[in-house]
C-alpha cells in the first residue's frame, strides 16, 4: 500500500472498511472495541488510550443518532 493510493477516496474507503472488518472479526463483532483497535491498535482494545476512547465514543454517538433518525 502506497501513500498515493490512500489519496484516492474510493481506495481509502475500501482499505478502511477492510481494516474495520478485520478488527470486528478480532473482537467478535464488538464495535466499541473494534473502533478502539482501528484508531489506536490492539493495545487500545480494552481502553487506556484517550484518543481511541474519544474516537470510539464519537463514532458510536453518530451511529446511535443515525439509527434513531
Amino acid at each position: 500500500l502506497e501513500v498515493v493510493q490512500l489519496i484516492d477516496v474510493e481506495h481509502n474507503i475500501r482499505c478502511g472498511s477492510q481494516i474495520l472488518a478485520e478488527e470486528m472479526n478480532a473482537t467478535q463483532d464488538d464495535l466499541g472495541r473494534a473502533l478502539r483497535r482501528y484508531n489506536g491498535g490492539p493495545k487500545c482494545e480494552f481502553g487506556g488510550c484517550a484518543e481511541s476512547e474519544k474516537h470510539a465514543r464519537a463514532v458510536l454517538a453518530i451511529l446511535a443518532r443515525d439509527v434513531r433518525g
